[in-house]
């Protein structure tokens, strides 16, 4: 586990001048030691664009009431976590699995 990790949760931040919800990130757990492990890149076309989709996991020690609907930032790069997934089906560690590419994450 020779990264630091933070987990942040989209919260509502009001509406802005158009009427638009505005939303920012907060964080649910900072500095938090995680293994990367990168899984496959891929690419996609959208409006005759190339977009590169990275997927990969980061593995943790076990730390309750993570969501997918969160994100994980490491090394200032934002991850959509996709999956929280209990190793070995115990709470001992989980399983991130985040792709990185095609939203604002």
């Amino acid at each position: 586990m020779d990264r630091r990790i933070t987990i942040q949760q989209r919260v509502s931040s009001g509406k802005a001048a158009n009427g638009e919800d505005t939303t920012t990130w907060t964080n649910v757990v900072a500095d938090l030691p995680a293994e990367f492990v990168p899984d496959r890149g891929q690419e996609r076309f959208s409006a005759h664009q190339k977009q590169d989709l990275i997927s990969a996991m980061f593995r943790i020690r076990y730390y309750a009431g993570l969501l997918p609907e969160m994100r994980v930032v490491c090394d200032g790069v934002n991850y959509d976590l996709t999956a929280v997934i209990p190793m070995f089906g115990r709470k001992t560690g989980l399983e991130l699995m985040v792709t990185q590419g095609l939203t604002d994450g």
